[in-house]
């Protein structure tokens, strides 16, 4: 029978789907030709920093923004543009405008993306339609390029806290001083406000989009660290966020060069007051950026004068950025020898090209060290001194040698502000019992996990063991089981598999399991549970003056227990249910947030709330 033939269809002289083409000289055979490989990544154009940051000497002044092209994952793109992971809606709640969804694919070109922005005017990026269609485009390819470098550093897919796939973004959700992650919405909404005549779009700030998009991203990795709990607790959120859209923004190169043209003298003080260390410059009034937590001053009076979230979450933004500062210079020192930046033009230009790639290094590198250790934090309870331990003891797995000192660098800076590495939280697991247990389930199985847990709670010390603490070679303790007691409710939340890659191309696979144990009750049946005393237990637990003893509360404890390949226990992440002194300092601490309503008891709705909330009615960020 004869075969039928179709004619291929060409596209730009290349044949794109399978077809049956006639062989040149042999018609009586074809041959089956393979699709155009898909493209992994996209390239599209967005403002580095945000409108106020221009070119210092731009060859066309129609085109002063400072605008650089990101790369993102590929994807199947709906318009809007609507990705797997993201959707964007432009419409406008005060105006009643809804935007036309911008396609960043041609239909008759799937998989083709076109960056037609790569040569705009500013014009063209801010007014008519043109304007919408780049907010469209800016906000889209920033969030996906922050989920990305989550999900390469962390080795897995990140799945959104709320359930479904997508991702809401609004660019001009409508006129307001603010820009907040709302999971109810599920969605990033970016307001607009008009300031001596300019209108200020928070859509267009890199490091907005990126710290919006961290905070779906935490809420989505560690979903409790939203629940009533320390002051650490919600501040690291606000924290954290800063980290990640300062450190992605410092790894572009446009930027870092910018800030090096503008400061050439290199030196530590006039690199803290450029634009590497400064967040939403545009926003604020005199355009030197709403935080600038660099300058910080370095010492432990934060632990009881800065409660509010967003300025306690400068210590750490400032602990880790003082790091980079210090890690960059030594990296350039190699490159400029005992001279300043300041050489023959043609020299220094050079010169600033090399500066700039050795800053954009460092900042991916603390980037990839800070996200990695998400999954070495306790899922609740978190307070700084364990965002450190998690960091110091992750990176180790991946990056034994560290040999620019990072982790030295990060220990220093954070010391200066009184918060070291807890003794006891991470520890090394030796002695557990995995009879009756199933390796391969313990890395996908909540309920073995939680098996495993139950049967290792209180391990009994073997013949031979010494019943003294043993410490490894780097001076951690060496846990004979969990330190779990049976007789709080506990629940096994999550298992989640990594792959880590370290410098030197070593890759690290593990599995993350994410575990809490409560109990509720009146605090003064709690007080009277604290006075109970066990080997676990700390202290006894103190009720802030003005809170009333029957107040119903729920206490937490919280860990995260890392498996080898293999399946087995090699590290414990702890925060005891029983530490009596820590769950008093909470009380303490939610007490002078004002979580208690004016009866004295626990405002449980309005604390989940308020750490999304919009904050446009004082004016701020």
């Amino acid at each position: 029978m004869p075969r039928m033939e179709r004619p291929a269809r060409l596209e730009m002289g290349v044949i794109s789907e399978f077809e049956d083409v006639e062989h040149p000289g042999d018609s009586a055979r074809g041959r089956r030709v393979v699709q155009d490989a898909l493209p992994h990544w996209y390239s599209f154009t967005v403002i580095a920093q945000d409108p106020s940051v221009r070119k210092l000497k731009p060859e066309d002044a129609t085109k002063s923004i400072l605008t650089s092209q990101v790369r993102v994952p590929a994807d199947w793109l709906e318009p809007g543009p609507r990705s797997h992971r993201f959707h964007v809606v432009d419409y406008d709640e005060t105006r009643g405008h809804f935007a036309k969804p911008y396609a960043l694919v041609p239909a008759s070109r799937p998989w083709k993306a076109i960056d037609r922005f790569e040569d705009a005017t500013d014009e063209q990026l801010l007014s008519g339609v043109s304007g919408e269609q780049f907010r469209a485009q800016n906000v889209f390819a920033i969030a996906s390029r922050t989920l990305e470098l989550f999900e390469t550093a962390l080795g897995r897919r990140v799945n959104w806290s709320f359930g479904d796939h997508q991702l809401y973004l609004v660019p001009s959700a409508g006129a307001m001083n603010n820009a907040y992650y709302s999971p109810s919405d599920q969605a990033i909404i970016f307001g607009y406000f008009q300031r001596d005549g300019e209108l200020i779009r928070t859509c267009l700030f890199h490091d907005v989009i990126a710290h919006e998009t961290t905070h779906a991203i935490l809420d989505a990795l560690r979903p409790r660290l939203i629940e009533p709990g320390l002051a650490d607790q919600r501040a690291f959120h606000e924290g954290f966020a800063d980290i990640v859209a300062l450190l992605s923004v410092f790894s572009i190169s446009e930027v870092v060069q910018r800030a090096l043209r503008q400061h050439p003298t290199f030196d530590r003080d006039s690199l803290k007051e450029s634009i590497l260390f400064t967040l939403a410059e545009q926003w604020s009034p005199n355009d030197r950026g709403l935080r600038s937590s660099i300058k910080l001053r370095a010492d432990t009076t934060w632990k009881e004068g800065r409660l509010e979230a967003h300025t306690r979450g400068e210590v750490i933004v400032s602990a880790v950025m003082q790091t980079l500062l210090e890690i960059w210079l030594a990296r350039v020192e190699r490159l400029k020898g005992d001279q300043q930046l300041v050489m023959t033009p043609a020299a220094r230009e050079g010169t600033i090209l090399l500066a700039a790639e050795e800053g954009a290094k460092s900042a991916k590198h603390l980037l990839n060290m800070v996200i990695r250790a998400l999954d070495y934090t306790p899922p609740a309870e978190i307070e700084f001194a364990d965002f450190l331990d998690a960091i110091l003891v992750s990176d180790q797995v991946v990056a034994p040698d560290d040999e620019l000192k990072y982790r030295d660098k990060l220990k220093a800076a954070f010391k200066k502000f009184g918060i070291e590495p807890p003794k006891e939280r991470i520890i090394d697991l030796e002695d557990a019992r995995y009879e009756n247990l199933h390796f391969n389930l313990l890395r996908a199985d909540r309920d073995e996990v939680y098996r495993f847990l139950w049967q290792n709670s209180l391990a009994p010390v073997r013949p031979g063991r010494s019943k003294e603490t043993e410490f490894t070679s780097d001076g951690r303790p060496i846990g004979r089981g969990f330190s779990l007691s049976r007789d709080f409710y506990t629940r096994v939340e999550s298992i989640l598999p990594s792959t880590r890659i370290g410098p030197d191309g070593f890759i690290v696979n593990e599995s993350v399991a994410s575990y809490v144990q409560y109990v509720d009750g009146p605090l003064r049946d709690l007080v009277a549970l604290s006075k109970t005393k066990t080997e676990r237990s700390e202290g006894t637990l103190s009720v802030p003056a003005g809170v009333d003893l029957d107040t119903k509360v729920r206490m937490y404890g919280a860990g995260a227990i890392i498996f080898d390949q293999f399946g087995r226990a090699k590290y414990h992440q702890i925060k005891p249910l029983e530490d009596w002194d820590r769950q008093s300092r909470r009380l303490r601490q939610m007490h002078g947030l004002g979580y208690f309503d004016r009866q004295g008891a626990l405002d449980d709705t309005a604390l989940r709330a308020s750490l999304h909330a919009p904050r446009y009615e004082r004016g701020e960020w």
